[in-house]
């Protein structure tokens, strides 16, 4: 197998593993003048290997692509993936895998899929964040509840940053576009000895807002420290020290009903407004690497880590959505109010993870441990700064007005995770294995704050309510599966395996009540193929999966308390099936698809309506809704960000010139059904079907490393709705949506 060393995009489309190949630079075709396609070797079981020989659903997207699609954050990821959303929620990115993520971004529950960066599991509030220097992204797919712990029930998304080379090197590039885009990166390698190399890199990216009043923007400095360290050749040390700071005015939401129906980007000028955005994330970790060898290899490997996020920012909380009349009652128009509530969070966290990993021929293991402790902080919650203050209709028993100057809120949420794991790989004959895995885990959470968010328009002084909770909970996760080698580069696979998320906590400020929900839990059986066929010029796989899954947890603002809170749903099934092929159609063309189905529903869940809709207004919905006894069933409702059928395809093209450079061209084009962005399916919140296009056409000059490319990205201008803030209201709702047509000029240079 020739091994190409500069693929843009290389990937192993495979039914459990599938590494999106979109495009092989011409540069690596005429050097090698090869038809095959590469082979990746990934991280996704702890340990290195080659990505056609894991039994697992695994993404694989190379740094090359990553700077080519224009990939600088983890939302970016989305259109390169089947099956998977990375949607924007202001600070937050919500992940969807298959039909599995969460709603809800409260400090007191946990999301449905893992991030983590160069092994480190990083918090919601941190994913936002630049991605610079990238070596690769893989993405599993699924629950990996053995290896990954409570937080992987939907799948993991692992980000590798560079790491130094003994090679001097100082590359980078200048990027400018539409909505004055700005982005500046360097990385610099520099050999201090035989035993220590250091790279470090710094990333400048900054635009202004997609929205009509200048929200959207982004204004990110990032930079990043590695040092590593080989004193001997069986032990190695690698350091981290890394710093981001974000500013400008932040994200915001669209009214839909559109206030401007020829441009979804508008967003008004709410008088008086100060929307600012301000983050600050600080790293530091390390991981120590010590090679026993022995006839079982063993490998001790050691990883702490600190992570510290602190932000700040200013959002709408009214819309001027007197506007809109309400649907249900013709000519009378919604109460109206102007005002911004400034939000800040802080939080700490430190993580430590020891594993052992050996094995032979025959044989394959790793065990470890794993501990967590993050204290999240949340000190003045209802700072309200109201320009024009009028009613806000909060619930049915009396309308409540937001409280000026506020400031008496604080949450301290805090959560304690220790975990025990192995997987254990037998070679019980040269073409088949088997694989057992268990992983026991204990979880402690608490809370305690202090909050009054919302006061009584009649006068009535709502005093303060305090909470103080604490749960724990331990769980017991294992996978059991099955490889068959078909044939020498066809594999067969079948597995089954668990995971759960955690439970948490509801606080209802104006009640003065908390409540508690369960742990989500989740069973999988999947089974798939994977095939390099044509010498391998052709890679074509399949899987299919199926997820029993109850106590899903949804969240829903509970419109009696004027609060959000999470519901469990006692059953939902979710299966599917994924296609995946590459095909390298000649050295200088190349083509990649991939398509998902999948079906993920309710099949047992019934809450009471109070729990959704907004019956405070008369009209607004079927009075029979309203009804003190009611019920709604939501049996064969569509879980969340789960389109029917969604996928990507991609064609890549070069054309060499006589001077020994090269042009290359790429289009890709992504699309996906419509879907449901909230379990109910409220009037306002289904998800249209969209299609996305990007395009580059880039010329490689004859000096290695320097080039010079135009690209396009969302050519058809989409305006694609990722993630409501629901008003609980018929007909109106809030969006954030991804960005609109973006174009611009980008040079490459390498010394």
């Amino acid at each position: 197998m020739i091994r190409h060393k500069n693929i843009l995009l290389c990937s192993v489309a495979a039914s459990s593993v599938f590494a999106f190949c979109a495009a092989v630079t011409a540069q690596t075709m005429q050097s090698n003048d090869s038809s095959q396609i590469e082979e990746i070797v990934v991280t996704a079981e702890k340990r290195s290997e080659n990505v056609q020989k894991v039994a697992a659903s695994v993404s694989v997207i190379d740094a090359a692509n990553l700077e080519a699609r224009g990939v600088v954050d983890l939302r970016g990821l989305s259109n390169l993936l089947p099956m998977a959303q990375l949607n924007m929620e202001g600070s937050t990115t919500q992940i969807f895998i298959r039909g599995i993520g969460q709603t809800s971004d409260s400090d007191t529950n946990s999301p449905a899929v893992a991030a983590n960066i160069d092994g480190v599991y990083t918090p919601r509030f941190v994913l936002s964040s630049s991605l610079f220097d990238v070596s690769q992204v893989e993405v599993l797919s699924g629950p990996q509840g053995t290896l990954y712990g409570r937080n992987a029930a939907g799948g993991a998304i692992n980000v590798t940053t560079k790491l130094p080379t003994d090679q001097f090197e100082n590359v980078g590039f200048v990027e400018v576009g539409n909505y004055r885009t700005q982005h500046v990166f360097n990385a610099l390698n520099v050999p201090v000895s035989n035993d220590l190399q250091l790279r470090a890199a710094i990333d400048y990216n900054s635009h202004n807002g997609y929205l009509t009043n200048g929200q959207d923007d982004l204004d990110t400095t990032a930079a990043r420290l590695t040092a590593l360290y080989k004193p001997q050749s069986n032990l190695s040390v690698v350091v981290r020290g890394e710093f981001q700071n974000a500013g400008g005015k932040g994200s915001s939401s669209i009214l839909a009903p559109l206030l401007d129906t020829q441009n979804p980007w508008y967003q008004p000028t709410i008088p008086g407004e100060h929307f600012f955005n301000k983050e600050k994330v600080y790293k530091a970790g390390a991981e120590i690497r010590y090679d026993v060898g022995g006839p079982q290899n063993i490998t001790l490997t050691y990883m702490p880590a600190y992570i510290d996020y602190w932000f700040k920012f200013s959002i709408p909380i009214g819309q001027p959505v007197a506007y809109f009349p309400n649907p249900g009652v013709p000519g009378n128009p919604l109460s109206g109010f102007y005002a911004t509530l400034d939000v800040h969070d802080s939080a700490r966290q430190i993580t430590n993870e020891f594993r052992v990993n050996g094995g032979n021929q025959k044989l394959k293991w790793i065990f470890g441990l794993y501990q967590l402790h993050l204290n999240v902080s949340a000190p003045g919650l209802a700072s309200f700064d109201v320009a024009n203050p009028t009613v806000y209709s909060g619930g049915p028993a009396q309308p409540y007005v937001f409280a000026t100057g506020g400031g008496a809120s604080y949450d301290i949420v805090t959560n304690r995770a220790y975990a025990g794991f192995g997987e254990v790989t037998y070679s019980v004959m040269d073409n088949l294995r088997l694989t057992a895995g268990l992983r026991y885990s204990y979880d402690e959470d608490a809370t305690h704050g202090i909050s009054q968010e919302l006061v009584p328009v009649a006068g009535i002084t709502l005093p303060p309510s305090a909470y103080n909770l604490a749960l724990s909970d331990h769980r017991v996760d294992w996978k059991a599966g099955v490889e068959f080698d078909l044939a020498p580069t066809s594999m067969a696979y079948a597995t089954v395996q668990t995971g759960f998320i955690d439970g948490g906590f509801n606080i209802d400020a104006s009640t003065s009540s908390a409540s508690t929900f369960k742990p989500e839990t989740l069973l999988a059986y999947t089974a798939g193929i994977k095939n390099r066929l044509f010498d391998g010029a052709l890679q074509l796989n399949a899987e299919a999966f199926y997820y029993d899954y109850k106590d899903l947890q949804v969240s829903a603002f509970n419109v009696s308390t004027g609060g959000n809170d999470l519901y469990n749903v006692p059953k939902s099934e979710i299966h599917g099936v994924q296609l995946d092929t590459i095909y390298r159609l000649s050295p200088h063309t190349n083509f990649d698809a991939n398509i998902g189905w999948l079906r993920a529903v309710i099949t047992a869940g019934v809450l009471p309506p109070i729990a959704v809709y907004s019956c405070a207004v008369p009209g607004a919905i079927p009075a029979e809704l309203c009804s003190p006894n009611s019920l709604i069933n939501y049996k064969g409702q569509t879980l969340p960000n789960s389109p029917t059928v969604s996928g990507s395809m991609g064609l890549t093209q070069q054309w060499d010139l006589p001077n020994g450079g090269f042009i290359e061209g790429r289009v890709a084009t992504h699309y996906e059904s419509s879907t449901w962005a909230f379990f109910a399916h409220l009037q306002g919140l289904e998800k249209p079907s969209y299609t996305k296009t990007d395009l580059s056409l880039t010329y490689h000059l004859p000096t290695n490393g320097w080039r010079v490319g135009l690209w396009v990205k969302n050519v058809e201008n989409t305006a694609t709705r990722v993630t409501p803030a629901t008003t609980n209201v018929y007909g109106l709702q809030t969006w954030f949506v991804d960005p609109p047509r973006t174009y611009g000029l980008r040079l490459d240079y390498k010394f």
